[in-house]
C-alpha cells in the first residue's frame, strides 16, 4: 500500500471524527455504526504505518521490547529469593502468593502486551526476510 492510501485512511477518520461530534445525542445507531468504522480504520492505519517502517526500526524497537520484557521478569520474585519453605514451620512465604505477587508485576509491567508486539514483529520481519 502507499502513502496515499494512508493519507486516504487518515482523511476519513478526520471526516469520521467529525461525522461524530456533529451527531446528536440520541443517534446512537450512527454513532455505533461511526465509531466501528473508526476502530477499523485505525488498525488500517496501524498495519500500513508498520509496512512503511525500515527493517532497522522494526529491529530497534523488537530490540527495546525485550529490554522492557526483561525489566518486567527480573521483578518477578522467585521461592530462592525469599528463603525459608512455605509449608508448616518453614517460616517462609506460600509458593501462591510468590505466583500472585508475578502475576500482578506483569499485569502492571504489561507482559502480554509486550509478548504480543514481540510476535508481531518478529513475524513482520519474517515476512520481510529477516530474522
Amino acid at each position: 500500500m502507499t502513502d496515499s492510501s494512508l493519507d486516504e485512511v487518515l482523511a476519513e477518520l478526520a471526516e469520521i471524527g467529525r461525522r461524530i461530534s456533529e451527531l446528536p445525542e440520541d443517534a446512537f445507531d450512527e454513532r455505533l455504526t461511526l465509531q466501528e468504522r473508526r476502530r477499523t480504520l485505525h488498525g488500517l492505519a496501524a498495519q500500513l504505518r508498520e509496512r512503511n517502517r525500515s527493517v532497522e526500526e522494526i529491529e530497534k524497537e523488537l530490540r527495546d521490547l525485550h529490554r522492557m520484557r526483561d525489566e518486567v521478569l527480573d521483578r518477578h520474585l522467585s521461592p530462592g529469593h525469599i528463603g525459608g519453605g512455605g509449608g508448616p514451620g518453614g517460616g517462609g512465604i506460600e509458593i501462591s502468593y510468590v505466583q500472585d505477587v508475578n502475576r500482578a508485576i506483569d499485569q502492571a509491567g504489561d507482559l502480554a502486551g509486550i509478548n504480543r508486539r514481540i510476535r508481531e514483529l518478529e513475524a513482520e520481519l519474517g515476512r520481510r526476510g529477516g530474522p
